[in-house]
């Protein structure tokens, strides 16, 4: 777990700038920092040491033989089964990222790729052919941006390496910004910042001198799913067992570690039935950790009683880190300045709030993100699909309905909802798909900032896609879309405090099982993600697994309102020199925010999008001052 930065056509006049850029990110890699330096590349390394922590791990890898030089963020599980592919005496570490160098030695690029099994963003330049190669895992778990600008490609784990190093780029980009409210995290490139692209889940980047682009697919979920099939399982036991068995095999590959490992304890199913399984396959001493509210105002947030209670049940020592209004606030630029300026979520803050805390004891978390994507546990996966058929009298509503000032109407929101969600999209699959995940209506976006360009699907293998059901399409789409959000939320903000968040509900073999279930095995009408909430039965009472669904709730209108909280960043969103609303109707949207005007136009949160609107604007408002922004295109 490290953070990445180079340049290709690099000037050899520019590493003092280069090595400035790279130690923006030593949050990433506090322990050792390494570099490569040509008269064509920079390649620099900050290194979490995790695996083989001695010397002979520090990055860059490099072939004098070829020039090839690699540098790898992430973890590869499958490592020892590959250096006994490749000939154990070709490795001069016990390190699991010096496979990158030797695979791709022996297999190229893409040979490399199918065969690995990790989670990274790894840069590898080979010297012969002067190309850069830009490599993102399947699920998109470890970031990496990159840029051009001054004749030259710069890249990173991190987007603020990359202004760093070049100012010219501190620029926002209005459509980048208008996609990241819409729809956070996506398989789209672009970024807030104009020109720094993202590296999309499942591709690379080469590049070479001449700086000539092109993006490959390694991988896509769809087509995997497409190709396995589905079957039918025996019975709901044979799932059952086979899910126990998988997700053991897991977490025993996600211990492997040369420093302390605990698990981040949310006090949900997901991260609690980590736990219990955990405890099944080591019985080391395991240290847990979770957040909790100290302001009594708070404290309906908290689910400090199931963590407490499983931690205790199976006997790990347990950490509780407590949260208020002031701690978030004092926090809050930093959490910016990590999230690159897209803080998409405020629980964001906690997360790495308590990932700075826990790294006093551990340097690897265990967390039970992705179970929710893989298994359907969100209440949208077992409602939405009721919405796929065309609606009926409620397409000829016209469209002022939906702009009542509420305030003064006493006709019910939820009357009003089922109305708005039947007039516009009942029967309209791609927009359910496109709009399913958005916490602010693209509607909105385009009513006060004009119409978006591309969709988020727009690069789906739509013949795949439409092969499955429509719960099961929407199983797919959230990995891609959902899924890519929080997993950026839970590296920038474990990295942020020089921590690994490893995820075993993202194992591949496990993954692959699953895909190949028919959706009703997963979810019905009335009980989301079947399989794992039978198996927490087995380790948990029937309220403790089927009690509602939480989710990290935090209260946004209480904190953005307060003066003692994040008010006064708020307020920032409404001054002239704020670049984004500027381009924008900010009389309108001002008027709509401050109205009692129908605000749920979402398709899966019974929250208010004016709430996650004033969120996002806020972030961006304070962004434009911790990044220098200049100007906005």
């Amino acid at each position: 777990m490290c953070g990445i930065f180079g340049v290709l056509n690099f000037k050899p006049d520019h590493l003092e700038r280069a090595r400035t850029a790279l130690h923006t990110i030593e949050h990433r890699g506090p322990d050792q920092w390494g570099e490569y330096v040509t008269d064509d590349v920079f390649l620099g390394h900050r290194r979490l040491s995790i695996r083989d922590l001695s010397e002979a791990g520090r990055q860059p890898f490099v072939d004098k033989e070829t020039g090839v030089a690699v540098i790898v963020n992430g973890e590869t599980w499958n490592d020892k089964a590959l250096r006994a592919e490749l000939g154990e005496e070709r490795f001069v570490s016990n390190s699991d990222s010096e496979v990158f160098l030797h695979g791709y030695l022996a297999w190229g690029v893409d040979g490399l790729l199918e065969r690995i099994e990790g989670f990274f963003g790894a840069a590898i330049y080979d010297g012969r052919t002067k190309q850069l190669y830009l490599l993102k895992d399947k699920w998109g778990k470890k970031p990496l941006y990159y840029a051009q600008a001054n004749g030259q490609l710069i890249f990173a784990s991190e987007a603020k390496a990359i202004l760093e190093y070049d100012d010219s780029l501190r620029v926002f980009d209005y459509e980048g910004i208008k996609h990241w409210i819409a729809y956070r995290g996506s398989p789209n490139r672009r970024t807030i910042f104009y020109g720094v692209n993202k590296v999309i889940q499942g591709q690379y980047v080469v590049a070479n001198t001449d700086l000539a682009v092109r993006e490959v697919k390694h991988f896509d979920l769809i087509q995997r799913a497409a190709n396995l099939g589905e079957h039918e399982p025996k019975s709901s036991e044979d799932v059952d067992n086979d899910v126990a068995d998988l997700i053991h095999k897991g977490i025993e590959k996600r211990l492997i570690s040369d420093v302390p490992v605990g698990l981040q304890l949310s006090g949900g199913v997901d991260s609690s039935l980590v736990a219990a399984l955990t405890r099944d396959v080591s019985q080391k001493d395991l240290s847990t950790f979770s957040v909790v509210f100290n302001e009594e105002a708070d404290k309906q947030y908290s689910e400090e009683k199931y963590s407490t209670y499983v931690a205790e049940k199976y006997g790990f020592d347990h950490h509780k880190f407590e949260i208020n209004n002031n701690l978030i606030a004092e926090n809050f630029e930093h959490a910016i300045w990590l999230f690159d300026g897209m803080l998409d979520i405020p629980n964001a803050v906690p997360i790495y709030l308590l990932s700075k805390y826990a790294k006093d004891h551990i340097t690897v978390f265990l967390t039970g993100e992705g179970a929710d994507e893989l298994f359907g546990g969100y209440g949208k996966f077992n409602t939405i699909t009721k919405y796929q058929h065309p609606s009926g009298w409620a397409k000829h509503l016209p469209n002022w309905v939906f702009n009542v000032d509420f305030k003064l109407n006493k006709i019910k929101y939820d009357y009003i909802y089922k109305w708005y969600i039947d007039k516009y999209y009942a029967g309209n699959t791609d927009r359910l798909l496109e709009h399913v995940n958005c916490f602010v209506s693209p509607f909105t976006i385009e009513k006060y900032f004009g119409p978006m360009e591309g969709g988020i699907l727009e690069h789906v293998d739509n013949d795949a896609l439409s092969s499955f059901s429509f719960t099961k399409q929407l199983l797919l789409v959230d990995h891609l879309t959902y899924l890519n959000f929080l997993l950026e939320r839970q590296d920038k903000a474990s990295m942020g405090a020089g921590m690994e968040a490893r995820l075993p509900f993202l194992d591949e073999d496990l993954v692959d099982y699953v895909v190949q279930l028919p959706a009703d095995v997963l979810v019905d009408t009335k009980i989301t993600k079947k399989p794992l909430k039978r198996l927490a039965e087995k380790y948990f009472s029937h309220d403790f697994v089927y009690r509602p669904k939480d989710g990290f709730a935090l209260p946004i209108t209480d904190w953005l309102e307060r003066d003692d909280g994040l008010g006064e960043y708020h307020r920032k969103v409404y001054s002239d020199d704020f670049l984004f609303l500027a381009k924008g109707d900010a009389a309108g949207l001002k008027q709509y925010l401050n109205s009692g005007e129908f605000d749920l136009r979402q398709l899966s949160y019974s929250d208010s999008e004016k709430d996650w609107i004033k969120w996002f604007l806020t972030v961006l408002a304070a962004a434009q001052d911790i990044f220098k922004i200049t100007d906005i295109k």
